[in-house]
């Protein structure tokens, strides 16, 4: 776990998101096929281009709750949904959603989907 170095390559598509201090804000990930069998997880841009793991589902339709965020993977549709509840402003920022197989493995590889850039305002 920890930090991962987020190539260029991997780049798919952008969303900006705008929430609300105490609020909430739901974003979805449509994956391909061919990764609908992996994990899904969520990780947070930091400044020195390394990508700080927040959580992965590796279930499909049935919601995890990890305090301020939700997770849910429909593998039938390939949409991975993240929900940020309570937010503050110190979530805003970039992060990044996509699959992982095997990554305790040396072997183990991640494919980056989808850059979410979230702005949480004051009241």
């Amino acid at each position: 776990r920890g930090f991962w170095n987020v190539p260029v390559w991997n780049y798919a598509k952008s969303v900006s998101v705008t929430g609300h201090v105490g609020g909430s804000v739901n974003i979805s990930c449509k994956y391909p096929q061919s990764q609908r069998s992996h994990p899904r997880f969520l990780c947070r841009m930091m400044g020195n281009g390394d990508c700080n793991y927040e959580t992965s589902v590796k279930e499909s339709r049935r919601w995890r709750n990890e305090g301020k965020l939700s997770l849910h993977d429909d593998r039938a549709k390939q949409i991975f949904t993240v929900s940020f509840n309570h937010l503050t402003e110190g979530d805003s920022g970039e992060y990044w959603c996509g699959a992982e197989s095997d990554w305790t493995s040396d072997h183990g590889y991640k494919v980056f989907i989808n850059q979410i850039n979230l702005t949480v305002t004051g009241e």
